[in-house]
């Protein structure tokens, strides 16, 4: 049968939270895959950088006996996650995850980096989607800064 969503469109998502003061972490379990018997979840992260600022990450999480693998672009969640509703449902939960680690954490200053370099426009998509969701919560983000490829968005909150 392959991947199961454990929600629908419009279906009220449970983060599981957790945080240590200083590093705060979201994960949502998304569905499973009953063939090869493993739950599939989105982590997000603000983890702290040198300085006091944060650092917002998100990947899928895939768990089977015990053991977890972190997926980390398109090409892998592809495998992962084969139909477009299943990564939109990924999408949706790391868009969520957002406010729910902004109401821990309220940091003043963010980072948002691409995991690979020069990603698809696809990709940068998403990674837009996920800034609005900060813009929304009261931070300006600001145009992103290239380096080898790879962007970094920096958001400071302002409200």
């Amino acid at each position: 049968m392959g991947f199961v969503a454990s929600y629908g469109p419009g279906d009220k998502v449970k983060f599981e939270r957790a945080n240590n003061g200083r590093e705060y972490v979201t994960r949502v379990a998304i569905g499973f895959d009953d063939d090869v018997l493993s739950t599939v979840s989105v982590v997000s992260a603000l983890s702290i950088l040198g300085g006091g600022n944060y650092e917002f990450v998100f990947w899928i999480a895939e768990a089977t006996d015990g053991v977890d693998r972190s997926h980390w672009n398109g090409a892998q969640t592809k495998l992962l996650l084969p139909d477009r509703e299943a990564r939109n449902l990924a999408l949706f939960a790391a868009c969520g995850s957002v406010e729910v680690l902004l109401q821990d954490a309220k940091p003043d200053v963010i980072y948002q980096n691409t995991h690979g370099s020069y990603m698809p426009v696809t990709a940068l998509v998403k990674h837009e989607m996920l800034n609005d969701q900060f813009r929304k919560n009261g931070y300006v983000v600001d145009a992103p800064t290239e380096r080898h490829g790879r962007l970094s968005w920096r958001m400071e909150r302002v409200t």
